[in-house]
């Protein structure tokens, strides 16, 4: 535990903020940025797994191969969380939102294109090479999430930027419904409900798959709610204590991390999104309101994993690449696939793609992403 200057509190009506400024509480906030860093890793080593860098069995295989729709959870519901905070009275009139579209798009595009074009080489080498045109144009205009013949196509985690390009746009809308009173549980059961509804009518196809943005919007929109709790100037019981806050962690991340064995225990693994929502919430309210009250875990805010927070954009969209071509560089050179090689040559090939990793994705974060984003806002 550390103890961290508190922010100063400024009540407006209802709200009681931290901070001079919504935007500057939400920058400041150094164990939301650390755990970026953990929902970005549980997607690395989710993705190692399926792509067959080492091999496990029995409840094991389980958490490797869904821990990773954690992390994704994680980031959405974060991010609705960190709009909500920034920009909850930012469009009084047309330039805010003009800035607030122009800083979502510079925040998520520099480093998107970067690893698309990456991407092009080994898409050559998939069945899906004729398409690449469509690919391209769809990835480009970040609508490549609309549709289940390009959504995952060049660098497959894109997809979910796809989504989360859909959230920035459906963001005001979702601001001027929750607004007028703050009707948060009325409003969360009204958004839950459509996305149930929607999935009843779409039979399993795309459309009720976990990559169409409608059914994601639920997470997005409980981030907003948790958002707005934080502003009202509340705290989750004993989150501003030592003992309380590493009871509310340790509980939380036991049953996000354990996810996976329990949703498959009750049949929910498809709707996992659904079910993750309110956890993870929760945990991102208690870091946050804990850190308002001058609380905090080195686990969140350590100089190291906060950097590995600011880096997980790039770090989430590289990995996946690296992965496909080393798997892609085994194959050609030990003519062999990995689930055929050693297990000392399996982790191998792990280690050196989490370190190529880590190492490209500070590169990319430094050299594309930060100075991107600077040049476009401006």
């Amino acid at each position: 535990m550390n103890a961290r200057p508190q922010i100063a509190s400024q009540s407006s009506g209802a709200l009681a903020l931290a901070g001079s400024a919504a935007g500057h509480a939400a920058k400041n906030i150094q164990s939301l940025t650390g755990l970026r860093f953990y929902a970005a890793f549980s997607v690395f080593f989710s993705h190692m797994y399926h792509f067959g860098y080492f091999g496990v069995e029995g409840p094991a295989r389980l958490l490797f191969a869904g821990i990773g729709h954690l992390g994704v959870s994680l980031f959405y519901v974060l991010s609705g969380f960190v709009l909500l905070i920034r920009y909850h009275d930012s469009f009084a009139e047309g330039a805010g939102l003009k800035r607030f579209y122009v800083a979502r798009l510079a925040r998520i595009y520099p480093a998107f294109i970067a690893t698309g074009l990456l991407a092009i080489p080994i898409e050559f080498f998939s069945p899906y090479r004729g398409q690449m045109l469509w690919t391209l144009g769809a990835n480009a205009t970040l609508t490549h999430c609309l549709s289940p013949q390009t959504c995952g196509r060049l660098n497959d985690v894109g997809w979910s930027v796809g989504v989360e390009a859909a959230f920035y746009v459906l963001f005001p809308l979702l601001l001027a419904w929750l607004r007028p009173g703050w009707k948060l549980g009325a409003s969360m059961v009204l958004v839950t409900g459509g996305v149930v509804a929607l999935q009843m009518l779409g039979h399993g196809g795309f459309w009720a798959s976990d990559r169409f943005f409608i059914n994601r919007v639920p997470e997005f929109f409980c981030g907003m709610l948790a958002g707005a709790f934080f502003l009202r100037g509340k705290s989750l019981p004993g989150a501003n204590r030592v003992i309380g806050l590493r009871v509310w962690i340790t509980v939380l991340a036991g049953i996000l991390a354990l996810a996976p064995l329990w949703l498959e225990a009750f049949h929910l693994t498809p709707y996992y999104y659904l079910c993750l929502m309110l956890p993870s919430s929760l945990l991102i309210s208690v870091l946050a309101c804990g850190e308002r009250q001058g609380v905090s875990l080195r686990l969140f805010t350590a100089a190291a994993i906060v950097f590995g927070g600011d880096i997980s954009y790039s770090f989430y969209l590289l990995h996946n690449l690296l992965l496909r071509y080393l798997r892609h560089g085994s194959a050609v050179v030990f003519h062999a696939s990995l689930a055929d090689t050693p297990l000392w040559m399996q982790l191998g090939l792990a280690s050196l793609a989490l370190v190529s990793a880590l190492i490209g994705s500070a590169l990319l974060y430094r050299y594309v992403e930060k100075p991107g984003r600077q040049k476009l806002r401006a």
